[in-house]
């Protein structure tokens, strides 16, 4: 009997893909427990209707990514801290701070995009990698400055 997968199964196969397995196995697991549905022409047209839309949103994503890290690349960020000497502030510039200084500039990024070894502790200027999509990246210019209103 051929199903088609709702969720991923081990040994069967990953959701959205048509398989072949035995019929009391499908009848009394797969589709008694919601992770497939029979494979009737109706339903394998939704799953193929379904997957083109998946493709079509991810290649959208992929090409407003590269628009937006066009956009970004070499950009300079300046972010204020409170000082507690001359080299050192008090706390440290996170992922957080860089997605609101990229939302300040009009960039929607998130937190995970955000690729930061470690929080920025020290004066100066640091180098960020900002990774939107798997092999889509660029470079921005994070200035840690202190805050001379707030001098600690």
């Amino acid at each position: 009997m051929e199903v088609i997968l709702k969720a991923d199964v081990v040994k069967i196969g990953k959701a959205g893909e048509i398989v072949k397995v035995n019929e009391g196995y499908a009848r009394n697991f797969l589709i008694a427990t919601g992770k497939a549905v029979e494979a009737t022409p109706g339903n394998v047209k939704n799953v193929k209707d379904q997957e083109k839309r998946i493709q079509e949103k991810k290649k959208a994503e992929i090409s407003s990514a590269k628009v937006a890290v066009e956009k970004m690349n070499g950009m300079e960020l300046f972010i204020k801290r409170k000082n507690a000497d001359n080299e050192k502030f008090f706390g440290s510039i996170a992922e957080t701070d860089i997605v609101e200084a990229l939302a300040a500039k009009g960039f929607k990024v998130e937190k995970h995009h955000v690729n930061l070894e470690k929080h920025i502790k020290t004066f100066g200027m640091h180098s960020v990698k900002i990774k939107m999509k798997e092999g889509i990246e660029t470079i921005v210019k994070v200035w840690a400055m202190p805050d001379e209103e707030q001098k600690g």
